[in-house]
């Protein structure tokens, strides 16, 4: 009776796993890069802060207009990359890399 139960406690998580393992995690990293921005902008550690910007943007161009309203992002809005920062779309994937050529024996 005991291995019945356990066989089936197996089965339940394995099967739990691999549904969990199938469906779509959320970006919570997005989440985290307005806050940032406004951080490092009170600090005045503007070019931290444009660049959390430019990133929470591209992952959401909603926030760009609640970062132009944004009492803490105020000390960076002369930045030079502040503007261009609420513009940016979204972030192009780095180039895949080709592995090294291997030298050809003789």
């Amino acid at each position: 009776m005991k291995k019945l139960i356990l066989a089936a406690l197996v089965t339940a998580f394995i099967a739990t796993t691999a549904v969990y393992a199938q469906k779509p995690k959320p970006n919570v990293n997005a989440n985290r890069h307005p806050n940032l921005a406004a951080a490092q902008a009170m600090l005045g550690r503007c070019p931290q802060a444009v660049e959390l910007l430019r990133r929470a943007v591209a992952a959401d161009p909603s926030l760009a207009q609640s970062a132009r309203d944004d009492e803490f992002l105020a000390p960076c809005r002369s930045h030079p990359g502040f503007a261009a920062a609420l513009r940016s779309g979204p972030v192009p994937a780095p180039p895949a890399r080709r592995p090294p050529k291997r030298p050809r024996r003789k």
